[in-house]
C-alpha cells in the first residue's frame, strides 16, 4: 500500500476511495500516481518443474512447498500423463488442499 495526499482542489478517486482535497489516504501500490506496481516474481522454470518428476516420491513431495498454484497444476497433469505415480498424485492433491484451507481462514 502507498500513501496519497490528494493536493489538487477536487475530489479524487482512487483504489475505490474518495479523498477529499487536502486529504491522504492508504491506496494500493500502482495507482498511486507516478507509480508503478512491483514487478511479479520470477518463478521456477515450468521445465525444471516438469523435471521435478524424474526425482523420488519423497523428493517430489518434499518440494511441492516451494512451488506456486500454477507450477503444481502443470505438475500433477505431468504426472497424469506421465508415470502416473499415486504418491505424487496424493502429495499434490494434499499440498493444493492445505493451500486451499489456510486461505479461507
Amino acid at each position: 500500500m502507498g500513501w496519497y495526499k490528494n493536493e489538487t482542489g477536487r475530489t479524487v478517486h482512487l483504489g475505490g476511495k474518495m479523498i477529499r482535497p487536502g486529504a491522504c489516504r492508504p491506496v494500493p501500490d500502482g495507482l498511486v500516481p507516478g507509480t508503478a506496481p512491483p514487478p511479479p516474481e520470477p518463478g521456477p522454470d515450468p521445465a525444471a518443474v516438469v523435471e521435478l518428476l524424474e526425482r523420488s516420491v519423497p523428493e517430489v513431495r518434499d518440494a511441492l512447498g516451494m512451488l506456486s498454484d500454477a507450477d503444481l497444476a502443470t505438475l500433477d497433469a505431468a504426472e497424469a500423463v506421465g508415470r502416473n505415480r499415486k504418491g505424487v498424485l496424493a502429495a499434490i492433491s494434499a499440498e493444493l488442499l492445505l493451500r486451499a484451507g489456510a486461505g479461507g481462514e
